[in-house]
Protein backbone atom coordinates (compact mmCIF):
# COMPACT_ATOMS: atom_id res chain seq x y z
CA UNK A 1 0.00 0.00 0.00
CA UNK A 2 1.43 2.89 -0.85
CA UNK A 3 1.64 5.94 1.36
CA UNK A 4 0.48 9.56 0.43
CA UNK A 5 4.06 12.21 0.72
CA UNK A 6 1.73 14.58 2.09
CA UNK A 7 -0.21 12.86 4.71
CA UNK A 8 2.25 9.88 5.72
CA UNK A 9 -0.52 7.69 5.34
CA UNK A 10 -1.94 5.48 2.85
CA UNK A 11 -5.41 7.36 1.11
CA UNK A 12 -7.25 3.54 1.22
CA UNK A 13 -5.97 4.14 5.70
CA UNK A 14 -8.05 7.10 5.82
CA UNK A 15 -11.26 5.90 3.73
CA UNK A 16 -11.58 2.53 5.00
CA UNK A 17 -10.04 2.98 8.78
CA UNK A 18 -8.91 -0.49 8.41
CA UNK A 19 -5.74 -2.18 6.57
CA UNK A 20 -6.41 -4.14 2.97
CA UNK A 21 -7.46 -7.81 2.59
CA UNK A 22 -4.50 -10.21 1.76
CA UNK A 23 -5.66 -12.04 -1.46
CA UNK A 24 -5.23 -15.25 0.37
CA UNK A 25 -8.03 -16.49 2.75
CA UNK A 26 -7.65 -14.90 6.43
CA UNK A 27 -9.18 -15.71 9.47
CA UNK A 28 -11.71 -12.60 10.28
CA UNK A 29 -10.32 -11.09 13.86
CA UNK A 30 -12.33 -11.69 16.45
CA UNK A 31 -13.06 -9.73 19.90
CA UNK A 32 -11.71 -12.53 21.33
CA UNK A 33 -8.38 -11.09 21.66
CA UNK A 34 -10.28 -7.95 23.65
CA UNK A 35 -12.03 -8.14 26.83
CA UNK A 36 -14.93 -6.54 25.35
CA UNK A 37 -16.84 -5.01 22.65
CA UNK A 38 -16.00 -1.57 24.81
CA UNK A 39 -12.41 -1.84 24.56
CA UNK A 40 -12.57 -3.03 20.73
CA UNK A 41 -13.87 0.36 20.69
CA UNK A 42 -11.35 2.26 22.63
CA UNK A 43 -9.07 0.62 20.57
CA UNK A 44 -10.24 1.35 17.09
CA UNK A 45 -10.95 4.87 17.91
CA UNK A 46 -7.53 5.96 19.62
CA UNK A 47 -5.82 4.42 16.72
CA UNK A 48 -8.31 6.76 14.00
CA UNK A 49 -7.46 9.46 16.35
CA UNK A 50 -3.99 8.90 15.91
CA UNK A 51 -3.96 8.16 12.28
CA UNK A 52 -5.80 11.49 11.88
CA UNK A 53 -3.68 13.40 13.51
CA UNK A 54 -0.77 12.54 11.62
CA UNK A 55 -2.15 12.72 8.19
CA UNK A 56 -3.08 16.54 9.65
CA UNK A 57 -0.11 17.50 10.84
CA UNK A 58 2.35 16.17 7.69
CA UNK A 59 -0.08 17.59 5.59
CA UNK A 60 0.26 20.93 7.53
CA UNK A 61 3.88 20.78 6.97
CA UNK A 62 4.18 20.00 3.24
CA UNK A 63 1.41 23.03 2.29
CA UNK A 64 4.47 25.22 1.92
CA UNK A 65 5.84 23.18 -0.54
CA UNK A 66 2.50 22.50 -2.25
CA UNK A 67 1.99 26.25 -2.76
CA UNK A 68 5.34 27.02 -3.98
CA UNK A 69 4.58 23.80 -6.47
CA UNK A 70 0.84 25.76 -7.67
CA UNK A 71 2.42 29.06 -7.96
CA UNK A 72 5.38 28.19 -10.18
CA UNK A 73 2.30 27.04 -12.45
CA UNK A 74 0.66 30.28 -12.67
CA UNK A 75 0.57 32.13 -15.68
CA UNK A 76 1.21 35.67 -16.10
CA UNK A 77 -1.42 38.10 -15.00
CA UNK A 78 -0.80 40.07 -18.14
CA UNK A 79 0.70 42.85 -16.76
CA UNK A 80 3.70 42.33 -19.64
CA UNK A 81 1.20 42.93 -22.47
CA UNK A 82 1.94 46.45 -24.26
CA UNK A 83 -0.38 48.39 -27.00
CA UNK A 84 1.46 47.63 -30.16
CA UNK A 85 3.30 44.17 -29.23
CA UNK A 86 1.78 40.97 -30.12
CA UNK A 87 -0.28 37.84 -28.46
CA UNK A 88 -1.50 34.63 -28.57
CA UNK A 89 -5.17 34.15 -28.22
CA UNK A 90 -6.25 30.62 -26.06
CA UNK A 91 -8.84 28.78 -28.96
CA UNK A 92 -12.22 28.10 -26.91
CA UNK A 93 -13.27 24.30 -27.47
CA UNK A 94 -17.30 23.67 -28.39
CA UNK A 95 -17.87 20.15 -29.13
CA UNK A 96 -19.96 20.53 -32.15
CA UNK A 97 -18.27 23.40 -33.90
CA UNK A 98 -14.52 22.35 -32.68
CA UNK A 99 -13.62 19.77 -30.86
CA UNK A 100 -10.85 19.47 -28.89
CA UNK A 101 -8.03 17.06 -29.78
CA UNK A 102 -5.20 16.26 -28.15
CA UNK A 103 -2.64 17.47 -31.29
CA UNK A 104 -4.60 20.80 -32.36
CA UNK A 105 -3.35 23.65 -31.64
CA UNK A 106 -4.50 25.60 -28.04
CA UNK A 107 -3.81 28.69 -29.31
CA UNK A 108 -4.09 31.27 -32.73
CA UNK A 109 -1.72 34.07 -33.30
CA UNK A 110 0.35 36.67 -32.65
CA UNK A 111 -2.24 39.15 -33.46
CA UNK A 112 -1.22 42.37 -32.87
CA UNK A 113 -2.53 44.18 -29.53
CA UNK A 114 -4.23 47.78 -30.24
CA UNK A 115 -5.34 48.58 -26.34
CA UNK A 116 -6.21 46.91 -23.32
CA UNK A 117 -8.35 46.97 -19.97
CA UNK A 118 -8.31 45.42 -16.90
CA UNK A 119 -10.78 42.51 -18.16
CA UNK A 120 -10.44 42.64 -21.96
CA UNK A 121 -8.08 42.92 -24.53
CA UNK A 122 -8.58 44.33 -28.10
CA UNK A 123 -6.72 42.93 -30.89
CA UNK A 124 -6.17 43.39 -34.91
CA UNK A 125 -7.19 39.94 -36.53
CA UNK A 126 -6.76 40.09 -40.09
CA UNK A 127 -8.68 43.52 -41.11
CA UNK A 128 -10.77 43.32 -38.27
CA UNK A 129 -10.67 44.24 -34.28
CA UNK A 130 -11.85 41.70 -31.82
CA UNK A 131 -12.37 42.03 -28.37
CA UNK A 132 -10.85 38.76 -26.33
CA UNK A 133 -11.28 38.61 -22.35
CA UNK A 134 -7.84 38.93 -20.83
CA UNK A 135 -8.21 35.52 -19.34
CA UNK A 136 -7.46 34.26 -22.69
CA UNK A 137 -4.33 35.93 -23.88
CA UNK A 138 -0.48 35.29 -23.76
CA UNK A 139 2.08 37.62 -24.88
CA UNK A 140 3.89 36.71 -27.86
CA UNK A 141 6.98 37.53 -29.50
CA UNK A 142 6.64 39.70 -32.14
CA UNK A 143 6.89 37.90 -35.58
CA UNK A 144 9.65 37.69 -38.29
Amino acid sequence: MQVHRCTGVSPFDLVLSRPPRRWLIEAEPTLESFGSHAQFHTKWTSWLEALVSTATAKNDREQPRMKRNDDERLRSDGQDLRIGGYAFVRKEYHEKDNPKHKLSQIADGPFKIVSFSDDAVLLKIGENQERVSRDRVERAPAPK
